[in-house]
């Protein structure tokens, strides 16, 4: 089987960051206050992402976010709309996200019980596949509730697949 030659995708290119800046226009129209600072908003947040569609998934999303816990105006749709300020508040691309994810988990939700999370952590890191739920209980001892509880707060740097409800990291670059 011959698939010919691959394509690697460079993320300093030019046609790569020219997509990456088409994608964000279309999702930001409309999103940054005052409409002015619109191509400033686009430009910073491309910077951040350093050319990865993934930063720019993570905006989305914490525009979403924001409008779920009330912050912020709101459009027509019903998602946030973000100042500069805001934007520039965002993490330095994707590495400062799982940081500021990874600092939310151990501030938030360990509730000082950081040796659980470390059995699910270890257990995620060393396979190469998701965990699936069954497994996962049976590393807290077949306590399905205890295993709920530590993947539902390790959601926030993990995934967790609706579905299934199996566990993996979110993007191999964790």
């Amino acid at each position: 089987l011959n698939l010919g030659k691959r394509n690697i995708l460079e993320l300093e290119t030019p046609e790569n960051k020219r997509d990456v800046e088409l994608f964000l226009r279309r999702e930001m129209k409309g999103r940054v206050a005052p409409p002015e600072a619109f191509d400033e908003g686009v430009e910073l947040v491309l910077e951040k992402s350093g050319g990865l569609l993934l930063y720019v998934h993570y905006v989305r999303e914490e525009r979403f976010a924001a409008n779920k816990q009330g912050d912020g105006k709101h459009a027509k749709d019903g998602a946030a709309t973000f100042t500069l300020e805001d934007l520039k508040a965002f993490p330095d691309g994707i590495k400062g996200i799982y940081a500021t994810n990874f600092e939310r988990l151990l501030d938030t939700a360990l509730d000082g019980d950081e040796d659980t999370y470390q059995t699910l952590l270890s257990a995620v890191v060393a396979c190469r596949a998701p965990l699936f739920r069954e497994f996962v209980v049976e590393l807290f001892g077949g306590d399905a509730r205890k295993a709920g509880d530590v993947v539902a707060k390790a959601s926030l740097v993990l995934n967790v697949s609706p579905e299934t409800g199996a566990v993996s990291v979110f993007h191999k670059s964790v």
